[in-house]
């Protein structure tokens, strides 16, 4: 059974999700250092980088459906504890599963062979690697983290990023100047994918899109959130259940010529 000085992998049973989340609270592994100063080459940093944006795309795809209003982007990676939070785990992992490779290759062998056994192809890795992340984020109590840190946010929190919704919304209740925001990210839809922030930012950084949002039905709203966060066309259209993409672009191209006649 688990004791406090171990880790839950000497337990004898899968811990709970409550357990997980406290022994995360005295056990805050985001902060360690896998490797000193110098220790690495720089095929060695090459190789924990892929790693690392591995890692950090499955994160960023769930830390915005777990309450993180904005892109990455938006943020300041040195000062918003969300970042914070973020870079520090997928450091320490990266690092971990480098060091693992390195060092021990034979157990990382028998660790890759058990997994090709189990799960075979691409689709089951994602899916394991997601229903990781997803874990260690619950289990960080993301979700609430993210509430708190975004209803009392810095000037700090945010990058200077240009189009960052985010701060924009940040700067007009600090300064209580909401017409002075402008919006224009209607204009980055085009024909495959899309990159911009949230759609509830951008509806609330300007009257002009609230209104276009409430005009739209529940599939338009929903396919426009699926294009505002980086799907392309082919994705949308599996998603919303189309038998062909082009039907994803003209729906959009209509989308994008009802906001510019609004």
């Amino acid at each position: 059974m688990y004791k406090d000085d171990n880790t839950w992998l000497d337990a004898d049973r899968l811990p709970t999700m409550e357990e997980l989340s406290e022994f995360f609270k005295t056990h805050d592994f985001t902060t360690l250092q896998v490797y000193g100063e110098g220790e690495l080459d720089h095929e060695d940093n090459a190789e924990i980088a892929y790693v690392t944006s591995v890692f950090n795309e499955k994160w960023d795809e769930l830390a915005r459906e777990k309450g993180l209003r904005g892109h990455i982007s938006c943020y300041d990676k040195n000062e918003n504890p969300l970042m914070l939070l973020r870079n520090g785990t997928s450091q320490v992992v990266s690092e971990a599963v480098y060091k693992l490779i390195d060092e021990n290759p034979d157990c990382a062998a028998q660790i890759i062979e058990q997994f090709s056994s189990a799960f075979g192809n691409t689709e089951k890795a994602d899916e394991l690697l997601t229903k990781s992340i997803d874990t260690a984020l619950d289990a960080m109590q993301f979700s609430e983290l993210a509430g708190i840190v975004q209803s009392v946010p810095a000037h700090e929190d945010f990058s200077h990023k240009q189009q960052n919704f985010p701060a924009a919304d940040f700067d007009r209740k600090w300064n209580h100047s909401r017409a002075k925001v402008t919006v224009e990210s209607v204009d980055e839809i085009d024909e495959q994918t899309a990159y911009a922030e949230d759609v509830s930012e951008i509806v609330f950084a300007n009257e002009r899109f609230a209104n276009f949002w409430e005009s739209l039905s529940e599939d338009d709203k929903t396919i426009l959130m699926y294009a505002m966060n980086d799907m392309t066309q082919a994705e949308i259209a599996e998603k919303m259940g189309f038998k062909t993409h082009s039907a994803v672009g003209k729906r959009l191209a209509k989308l994008k010529q009802k906001f510019i006649e609004a």
